[in-house]
């Protein structure tokens, strides 16, 4: 039986501490910390640049090598290094020798800036994770439909959204595209339907000026569709030159936003009347409450003094 060969990666390591060992920047009691923070260096000179990580592409590592970066945190970032081997003793302390979440890597104090020397700091890996995922986190919007009644609640995560719902993830990426069918079982496990519908997308909030953005990018794409078929586009560039001036200028957007709101205030005022003008057997009551009460809100905010 031949003897298991190291793998690359650990032959790096082996090396590396000894070169440590060589210049005696370390002692024995200090290898283990000594090994964690060679292999994060590893791993932070592999990252930057890297073209098939694009939030570190234009990242640089401002070093000469892993074993360069591993002296200099020793040798200069003297607290560091005490940190380090202090969150090590935790690590080896764990019950479960699968567990890493305790084990220290190296964080970039500034999430744009390169690996330098001045940029670098200790976390434990779970506090690097929870940083990574707070800032990934992205509110969820969920809607219910039941018996024709909707009803909606935003949630912080689709962590917090699976919690919610008690699926799983893959199950909520579904929603998104079309909606999830509750059913329950009975006692003899069959399913049945509670004629609930559950949808989960991203909830974002939308600014006056990125909401333009969106519409001008709409109308390109519907110019470059029907351009090409001899539909007079004046209108629509009329329309995209309107939008554009608008984001360059806050006043005319203030303007335009005020038209709009004026234009809606007349348009409902309007159908109120319409309706009003029916018989009671052909009046939608619940339209007209909806109609009565946008013109109380636009009233409110003073839309109807324009």
């Amino acid at each position: 039986m031949t003897e298991k060969q190291p793998h690359a990666r650990e032959t790096l390591t082996n090396n590396a501490i000894a070169e440590l060992y060589r210049r005696k920047l370390i002692t024995k009691e200090q290898e283990g910390a000594a090994r964690t923070l060679f292999r994060s260096c590893r791993s932070a000179y592999e990252r930057a640049g890297n073209p098939k990580k694009r939030s570190y592409l234009k990242i640089k590592f401002k070093f000469e090598n892993a074993l360069d970066m591993t002296v200099k945190v020793i040798t200069l970032k003297i607290k560091m290094w005490e940190k380090w081997q202090e969150q090590q003793v935790i690590y080896d302390s764990r019950d479960d020798e699968n567990d890493h979440k305790q084990r220290a890597t190296l964080d970039r104090i500034n999430r744009k800036g390169h690996y330098s020397l001045s940029n670098i700091r200790m976390k434990s890996h779970i506090g690097n994770y929870t940083d990574a995922s707070n800032r990934r986190r992205k509110p969820v919007a969920i809607m219910v439909v039941e018996n024709g009644e909707l009803s909606f609640k935003t949630v912080v995560s689709l962590t917090a959204a699976q919690k919610e719902l008690d699926v799983s993830s893959t199950k909520l990426n579904r929603m998104k595209l079309q909606p999830y069918d509750l059913a329950i079982k009975n006692e003899a496990g069959d399913l049945i339907n509670t004629g609930k519908q559950i949808f989960a997308m991203a909830s974002y909030t939308v600014t006056r000026s990125k909401f333009l953005q969106m519409e001008i990018e709409r109308l390109e794409e519907d110019k470059a569709e029907y351009e090409p078929k001899g539909v007079n586009m004046d209108f629509i560039n009329e329309k995209i030159a309107s939008y554009k001036e608008q984001i360059a200028d806050p006043v005319a957007m203030k303007a335009g936003r005020d038209r709009r709101d004026k234009a809606d205030y007349i348009r409902t005022v309007g159908s109120i009347a319409r309706f009003e003008a029916m018989s009671v057997d052909k009046v939608d009551a619940g339209l007209l409450a909806g109609l009565r009460q946008k013109k109380m809100i636009l009233e409110a905010n003073g839309y109807h003094l324009l």
